[in-house]
């Protein structure tokens, strides 16, 4: 087995170093162009446009927004009992069934969160794809573009 030498170990230090700094710089760039559209789109609910820069609770405005908070608090449930199963699931086939159940779930109570977001904003199934498949560039149509809030009925908190 052959080892590298110090100009190689440098080498691979500065490229691994290179990748994580393109990593955290187009993370954050996704992060504030994200949080941009999301508080234009608050702003049009009547919520503080602050809220969309705070991580996990700028999803649970809109959840409570454009359907119910209740919602929110299923699909995440749902989210991190996935996980947790996925973790103690081993070769368990009856764990892995769960895992797929509980992934399924949680993407279509996602989708439908899509759809009714859409619908808040005055769009339709085209709006709902976009939000669930390319939310930043969604997020700014709807926060930035013409589209009006309308509470939807069952909006509750």
């Amino acid at each position: 087995m052959s080892t590298l030498s110090d100009q190689e170990l440098v080498i691979a230090g500065l490229f691994i170093g290179a990748v994580l700094i393109v990593t955290l710089v187009v993370s954050l760039l996704y992060y504030v162009i994200t949080a941009l559209g999301l508080g234009r789109m608050f702003r049009k609910a009547g919520e503080p446009a602050w809220k969309a820069w705070i991580p996990g609770y700028n999803l649970y405005i809109l959840y409570k927004r454009c359907w119910t908070a209740k919602m929110f608090w299923i699909w995440l449930v749902l989210d991190f009992a996935g996980m947790l199963v996925n973790k103690l699931r081993g070769d368990n086939l009856i764990l892995s069934l769960i895992v797929i159940i509980l992934g399924i779930a949680s993407i279509v109570i996602m989708a439908k969160h899509c759809g009714r977001v859409a619908r808040a904003y005055g769009r339709g199934a085209g709006t709902a794809v976009g939000l669930f498949f390319l939310p930043m560039i969604f997020d700014c149509i709807l926060g930035f573009g013409k589209s009006v809030y309308t509470a939807p009925a069952e909006a509750k908190e």
